[in-house]
């Protein structure tokens, strides 16, 4: 009985809730649209980032990552070993890493710095400016946001819905039994 309601609550709520958002192009780019500001890109760095072990090995790579041919022979290298040395910072993302990066500019070399596990350096590859996304590149964070707003509005006036229809009814005997009586001074 139990597992039956359960399953009759759950079709419930399918039917009353999430059968009826509408996950249309036109409503989600609608919905895209009137949240711009949410899908934006910040400005971000690309950094080449390498931590080894010693400040000694860390100081000589720094030397060769100021070569920008040198630091693409590192980066292919990597690659072909199956590394990847690039990492993309921002200000939420690491809010230290990117000051630097924005400080020094594109074409620096950030370090050696002491890290957790050595000592890392960076070259700055590139800085990307913010820009909002397309919605096709918005598309799977748009869905996301949309559904969970959309049925938790459902799901509110469903619940609004339900309890203007039930009928309460209060059984003062049955209440006065639950009630201590009054307690005299």
């Amino acid at each position: 009985a139990s597992q039956r309601e359960r399953n009759a609550v759950g079709h419930f709520v399918e039917r009353e809730v999430y059968g009826r958002i509408a996950s249309d192009d036109a409503t989600l780019e609608r919905y895209y649209r009137e949240h711009l500001d949410r899908w934006a890109l910040p400005t971000r760095v690309r950094l080449t980032r390498l931590v080894l072990a010693d400040r000694g090995g860390a100081a000589r790579l720094a030397l060769r990552l100021r070569d920008p041919a040198e630091a693409e022979s590192l980066l292919t290298r990597g690659a072909r070993g199956g590394a990847d040395y690039v990492v993309l910072a921002s200000e939420e993302s690491d809010s230290s890493l990117f000051r630097s990066a924005m400080d020094a500019g594109a074409g620096s070399v950030l370090g050696p710095d002491s890290v957790r596990g050595g000592w890392a350096v960076a070259r700055v590859n590139e800085i990307l400016p913010g820009r909002p996304r397309t919605f096709d590149e918005a598309r799977p964070m748009v869905d996301r946001a949309w559904y969970g707003e959309e049925s938790e509005r459902l799901m509110a006036a469903l619940i609004d819905r339900l309890r203007a229809d039930a009928r309460v009814t209060i059984n003062p005997r049955a209440l006065a039994l639950l009630t201590p009586p009054p307690r005299s001074p």
